[in-house]
Order: structure tokens, then sequence, then C-alpha cells
């Protein structure tokens, strides 16, 4: 049976965020990018996606750039300044980060009150404890959706597809204890559950991966993938049919234009808020 699927707007669910960023105005401390290395991929989603959100939301934004082959003394060096720094509110680390490099010694040079991403260790387990001072991005997006779709997951079947660092590990936390069932999936596994499950949530960067023939009637799919297809066109892991939209169709975030640009959001709210609490 053909399924048809509605998709939602990431900028419009942004705009909501940035909203409340505002209301944080005046940001009295600078956020902090590490970039390590010339990757086309992170040099443009810390320039044109991340610099460009801040700036336009009164955040000072600055990029402290580092070379391919730089010591790892030399970075953590660098990242526990920042982290003295009284102005400094907040570190990103731009990944992926060069192999030579210890990601999580990386990562976990930033304290956690000033971790946006809630990528180190002291952030991970206090999320996982129940405790965190702000949601990993990722999961925000998810809350954010949920919140502007107005759906209660009490009774709701969930899966998630691609348990990576970044986005399935830390949604699939924040899903258990709160739907009645959830499916976790990983590369290689039997993707059948997906058939069954209310939410989906897809975060493996195999362009297409899963078909909406494959979801369920009414689904909810929150596509965070995104590789290049055959063609060399940007895609994400969900692949949706291009037809009319009838009214008892689900829905599903597009790629470009979906969680990426929720995801820039939440970072930068998070970041406001580790400001406020550090008042």
């Amino acid at each position: 049976m053909l399924i048809l699927m509605i998709a939602l707007s990431g900028f419009q669910i942004s705009r909501r965020i940035y909203d409340r960023i505002r209301g944080f105005a005046p940001v009295d401390k600078f956020l902090a990018a590490i970039l390590v290395g010339d990757n086309p991929a992170s040099m443009s989603f810390i320039r044109k996606q991340k610099q460009q959100a801040a700036e336009k939301s009164g955040i000072d934004f600055r990029v402290f750039e580092f070379p391919k082959k730089v010591k790892e003394e030399e970075l953590l060096s660098a990242i526990k300044a920042l982290a003295e720094d009284e102005k400094c509110g907040g570190i990103i680390v731009q990944l992926p980060l060069p192999e030579h490099l210890d990601k999580q010694a990386i990562l976990d040079a930033v304290p956690f009150r000033k971790d946006p991403d809630a990528l180190s260790s002291e952030a991970i387990n206090r999320f996982r404890g129940g405790s965190p001072l702000v949601l990993p991005p990722a999961v925000g997006v998810v809350k954010e959706i949920l919140d502007f779709q107005k759906i209660d997951l009490k009774g709701k079947s969930v899966a998630v597809v691609g348990l990576g660092f970044l986005v399935g590990g830390p949604v699939a936390d924040w899903f258990r204890g709160r739907c009645r069932e959830l499916f976790l999936i990983d590369k290689g596994d039997d993707f059948s559950p997906v058939k069954n499950a209310d939410i989906v949530v897809l975060g493996t960067g195999v362009p297409g991966l899963i078909k909406e023939s494959d979801a369920k009637l009414g689904a909810l799919v929150i596509d965070f993938g995104y590789g290049k297809d055959e063609n060399g066109k940007l895609r994400g892991d969900f692949k949706p049919s291009a037809t009319q939209n009838p009214a008892e169709a689900g829905f599903y975030t597009p790629t470009p234009g979906g969680t990426g640009p929720i995801l820039v959001a939440r970072l930068l709210l998070n970041f406001c808020e580790l400001v406020l609490r550090s008042r």
C-alpha cells in the first residue's frame, strides 16, 4: 500500500526556538568553536550555519582554528584556557576530529558547565542520571518536534534506527521510560520493527535507507541522517514518495531543511541556558 507523508519545515520550528533565545539578550559571554583541520563540511557547518545563526541572534561566536596535525597537548591546553576564561560561556568542538587525536579526551576537556553539545563524559553521565544542565542537542530536536506536533509519548511505539554517539545513542536514552515500546535498531539489523512504530528516528547517514513504504501509516519520521546519494545530492536516511498528501498522512523531516536548522537553534539555546546558569 502506498503511504503518503507531509514534510515538516525545520525552519518554522527553529524560529520558535530563536524567539526564546532572544529572551536571553543580551548574552554577555562568547561561544567558542574549536575547528581542527580543513574538512570542507566541518568548515561550512561552523561558518555558514552555526556562526551565522549565532550572530543573527546577537551571540558573540568565535572560531579557534587549528591545523590538522595539531598536537593533542596543544589542543587540550587551548581548551583549558577557554575553560578558565570567565568571558567564555561555552565551548563546542566540531567533529569529526583527525584520527591521531583522542576524541573523548578532547571533549572531556570541556567543563560540563560550558558544554552546550553535552558531549563530555560528565555531561553524558548527568544526562543519563536524569540531572542534565542542558539536553543533548539531538534530544532537544526530538523534543521540539514532538512539542510542535503536540504528540504525547504515552502509548506510542518508537523506533530509533542508528545508535551513534551524536544522535541515536542519546535519543534512545531519552525515550526509555517515556514511550510504550522502544525498538533500538543499528546498521545491519532487521528493520521490520519500523513498520510498527508511531515515531521513527533515523541517524545512520545512509541515504534512502528507509522508504516511505517501510513506515507505518500516519507515522512521524525524524530524520537526522545525511549523505550524498548516487547523483551526488545531499539526502537523508528517509526516502519519501513524490505524491500528493492525504488527510491521514504522517509527517517527516526533509533533508536538507529538517532537523539541521533545529539542531543549530537548540545548540545556541543550550549555550544561552548555560550562561544564565553561570550567573
